[in-house]
């Protein structure tokens, strides 16, 4: 080739090796590239259809129809299959094409599993649909049947669909989720359930419980609502022995709305300790029992709350549960810190962040995780890992479905950015903060941001600042019951290093005035002694809330 076709096709291709491949394959028979008049013209797209026109490439080309009828166009891997059925020298011909540079390469050792590139399979897809829509639903059917009894289960999702058959498709789905929201792996529920008609979920309630699941610790609220109310309309229907449990699905989505008593009553009535379940029932049980936990350490029921946890952490394990076990984990770290065992939650803490399986869910419990970690290291005035954690687990906490676990970490870093002399830092996490609320509707979040703003105010002795911040704080932005909960209740004290905090939680539901006083009235004792002047600004806030 001339030095200028060699400069047109790498344009053409920007130099991406597999449009590369597919002009050396094009063009390999001289036959073929005299026939084009211009090379640079071609797209790799055109170029790959080019040799099933040409009979030098005729071999080729039916080993490539071939492929594309038996192989499915759009599986992310091809299996060889077992002999018989026509199909006796398949593993040959895979390693032919494999030998011909085809966009084809062979995964394991023994040439059994193959991969081939996404154009190439695009190409052949877009071919085999051309030739016959219903060879496309025979294709996909074939393939279906075949990865269920190899238990392949997102192969089996995906060619069911495929061919429309979605009775399969939900079916499979039902068993497949059952891993997968235990593990974690919510975005991948959510891809495929939105790939089946909402009739076919209506069937299964369990497995509208499982969408459920994923959709509330994603925050899609839309589409939550139909599933919802289907579960509401069993709420009495299931078994955490045998199947799933609408009411414990729906404790989650009061916890997505910021409704803790109604989450503790829906799962209060169940008979947990009774229970010996695995598989998805064991996660249930985990779930359950850590929102229990909850309760019982609002409540000071510190032994109540152990005996939870263990239940949780047998359930979790026995379920293969990664995503309870990481809350489970959080919470026994939070039982230790009120009982003022800071170090060995710390250590808690440190250990299962180090370990693995804390990690495999990549989101949600390892966010729960990180936020109370980020609590204990702020209370044990080991400020630069504060920073490390939350720099690294910053998006993941950002998107956790439970509003204390956001605010203990936010709150910790904003005043760990305090105590080091960053106030730009301290209130750009507290605007995030406060985004977060808005954003899902969070109206206690955004009082908690807003009394953070009231409590630097004082710290800083600008009277006249925090009084005004804290007379555009509505009523509406704390909660209406006297039972709500929140792990976050005895967020205060001093932290060692860092300016004191405020003792009374930012989100009870007494009057702003008594709230401002006591956040101004940090006793003497709490004060080191360069801390001093700010004990009369305090003094005299309380007096002119009082």
């Amino acid at each position: 080739m001339s030095s200028e076709e060699v400069d047109a096709i790498y344009r053409r291709t920007e130099g991406w090796p597999a449009a590369l491949q597919l002009y050396r394959l094009t063009l390999v028979s001289p036959e073929v590239r005299n026939s084009l008049d211009d090379i640079g013209t071609y797209s790799p797209r055109e170029l790959a259809e080019v040799p099933s026109g040409q009979r030098a490439h005729a071999s080729v080309a039916s080993r490539s129809r071939f492929l594309a009828t038996y192989l499915i166009a759009d599986a992310p891997k091809l299996r060889f299959m077992r002999r018989g059925h026509g199909l006796e020298r398949f593993q040959d011909l895979l390693i032919y094409l494999e030998r011909s540079g085809l966009f084809i390469r062979s995964l394991d050792a023994e040439c059994r599993w193959f991969k081939y590139h996404g154009l190439f399979s695009a190409i052949m897809a877009e071919n085999l649909r051309k030739l016959s829509e219903g060879a496309v639903l025979e294709v996909h059917a074939r393939a279906a049947r075949w990865y269920l009894t190899q238990s392949l289960y997102e192969e089996v999702v995906h060619h069911s669909i495929g061919c429309r058959d979605f009775t399969l498709a939900a079916n499979t789905l039902n068993v497949w989720a059952s891993r997968l929201v235990a593990s974690g792996q919510l975005m991948t529920v959510e891809r495929w359930s939105e790939c089946i008609p909402f009739e076919r979920v209506v069937e299964r309630p369990d497995l509208a419980i499982k969408i459920a699941y994923s959709l509330v610790f994603l925050r899609r609220e839309r589409k939550l609502r139909p599933l919802l109310d289907l579960l509401r309309r069993n709420i009495d229907a299931g078994d955490l022995v045998h199947t799933t449990n609408p009411r414990v699905a729906l404790s989650m989505a009061a916890v997505l709305e910021d409704d803790i008593p109604a989450a503790v009553a829906l799962v209060d009535a169940l008979q947990l300790h009774e229970r010996d379940a695995d598989g998805f029932a064991a996660f249930e049980i985990g779930a359950a029992s850590n929102l229990l936990s909850y309760r019982d350490i609002a409540n000071g029921d510190f032994e109540g709350a152990r005996k939870r946890l263990a239940l949780a952490r047998t359930s979790s394990d026995r379920g293969g549960a990664t995503f309870s076990g990481g809350y489970t984990l959080a919470m026994s770290g939070v039982c230790l810190i009120y009982q003022g065992q800071l170090r060995e939650a710390i250590d808690r803490f440190r250990k299962a962040m180090a370990e693995e399986s804390a990690h495999i869910d990549g989101s949600f419990a390892s966010a729960a995780l990180a936020s109370c970690y980020i609590w204990a290291l702020y209370e044990a005035n080991e400020l630069d890992a504060v920073e490390a954690v939350f720099a690294r687990y910053h998006d993941n906490i950002a998107e956790s479905v439970i509003p204390d676990f956001i605010a203990l970490a936010h709150i910790a870093v904003s005043r760990t950015f305090d105590a080091r002399g960053r106030p730009d830092k301290a209130l750009e996490v507290l605007d995030e903060f406060e985004k977060i609320g808005h954003e899902s509707a969070w109206m206690r979040l955004i009082g908690m941001a807003d009394w953070e703003r009231v409590r630097r105010a004082l710290i800083a002795g600008d009277i006249e600042r925090a009084c005004a911040i804290a007379a555009h704080i509505g009523s509406g932005n704390e909660s209406n019951s006297d039972q709500w909960i929140a792990v976050v209740g005895g967020f205060g004290g001093r932290s060692s290093g860092a300016h004191p905090t405020c003792r009374a939680y930012t989100g009870c539901n007494d009057s702003e005035q008594s709230y401002c006083a006591r956040t101004a009235a940090t006793t003497e004792s709490d004060l080191s002694p360069d801390q001093a002047p700010f004990d009369e600004c305090a003094a005299e806030a309380a007096r002119g809330y009082a």
